[in-house]
């Protein structure tokens, strides 16, 4: 492998940079801002999805139930137990690949960035709740934040739209 290709992350991630309007000016942002959104709501999901897969199969494993009599037993059939089956597999691969890339992200986001994101990205507040929380920063302050944040979600993820 190329050395000049290999990246060291531990330094990228202490860097904690912004990206500036000249980057973010050549991505139509209100597209990317969607696919972003779609992209967290896809993963609350899936992570839900295998909370509560391993919360059933735990409390089955601690009574001493084999899972696959209980689903049975719920006048299941094997196909909808097989569906149900691949629906876990699928959040769980989607969790397995997402949760360390926004992990690392939120490394390198800005104080302020991390705030956006988990209000307003992770947790659905307002925008104008995150300004009050920023100290009552005006639509424009916020904008180079909320930008920032996206851009670099979007990036990593590939799910970017340059403009046209």
């Amino acid at each position: 492998m190329n050395n000049e290709l290999i990246c060291n992350y531990d330094l990228l991630g202490d860097q904690n940079f912004m990206l500036n309007k000249s980057i973010w000016d050549m991505y139509d942002m209100k597209q990317t801002r969607i696919n972003v959104i779609d992209l967290i709501e896809k993963y609350k999901v899936a992570v839900t999805i295998c909370i509560n897969s391993t919360l059933l199969l735990d409390n089955c494993k601690a009574v001493n139930l084999d899972p696959n009599k209980v689903f049975n037993s719920c006048n299941q059939s094997k196909k909808d137990f097989t569906n149900m089956v691949d629906k876990y597999i699928e959040a769980e691969n989607l969790v397995k690949i997402t949760k360390p890339i926004i992990e690392w992200l939120t490394n390198t986001f800005n104080p302020k960035e991390k705030k956006y994101y988990n209000y307003c990205i992770a947790n659905n507040y307002s925008e104008e709740y995150i300004r009050e929380i920023l100290g009552g920063i005006s639509k424009n302050g916020l904008l180079p934040i909320k930008n920032s944040c996206l851009l670099k979600i979007a990036l990593a993820f590939k799910i970017a739209v340059l403009k046209k």
